[in-house]
């Protein structure tokens, strides 16, 4: 099969072998450039999509707490659907007003958020003991679908308020915390 090879001259061989080697280096050198375009695009793709979240903010002056639902990306974010888990009215207890006034918060119909739109809705946590839920929201962000789910612990602003309060109650406590908060970083520090 390879007599051909053999009849040639040592300059032929050498031309035959370094033809190969050169294909070779193409070709790998082709399937590594494919590879690296897809691994670009990927990366834009993944910095340029929706990012949509939600979660709750609390204000402590006010006192108010807010159920807010995010595009924290650099593309329009179409939303399918958000669902809570388990499958309960958490919302409306957490509003405490009519669901029509929220239908974004559970209804089936679809709309889009912009870059950096968020909607909120006033919430009541302070006295409500509302089991913690999980929100999943389904959306299209540049013809591609995420699922994204988020865990909202409603009764952990009363726990934080509750604990803010009690502490700036006892301003000696407080400077006591303090003080030991400033020796560990000291001795953090020193370790360095």
């Amino acid at each position: 099969m390879f007599d051909w090879f053999c009849e040639l001259g040592t300059t032929d061989k050498v031309q035959v072998v370094s033809t190969i080697m050169t294909s070779i280096g193409v070709i790998s050198g082709i399937v590594f450039a494919i590879f690296t375009l897809k691994q670009n695009n990927e990366f834009k793709r993944e910095s340029s999509r929706a990012v949509i979240s939600i979660y709750l903010e609390h204000f402590s002056k006010t006192q108010n707490s807010y159920l807010i639902l995010e595009n924290f990306g650099n593309s329009i974010g179409m939303i399918e659907k958000i669902e809570t888990v388990p499958k309960t009215n958490v919302v409306k207890s957490l509003i405490g007003k009519e669901l029509n006034d929220f239908k974004f918060f559970t209804d089936e119909t679809k709309f889009i958020l912009a870059p950096k739109q968020k909607i909120s809705a006033a919430v009541n946590c302070i006295n409500n003991d509302s089991e913690e839920f999980d929100f999943i929201i389904t959306y299209y962000s540049l013809r591609r679908k995420y699922v994204e789910s988020y865990h909202i612990k409603p009764n952990i602003v009363h726990t934080v308020t509750q604990f803010i309060k009690s502490e700036s109650s006892d301003k000696t406590q407080t400077e006591k915390h303090l003080y030991a908060i400033k020796q560990e970083l000291k001795e953090i520090t020193e370790k360095l």
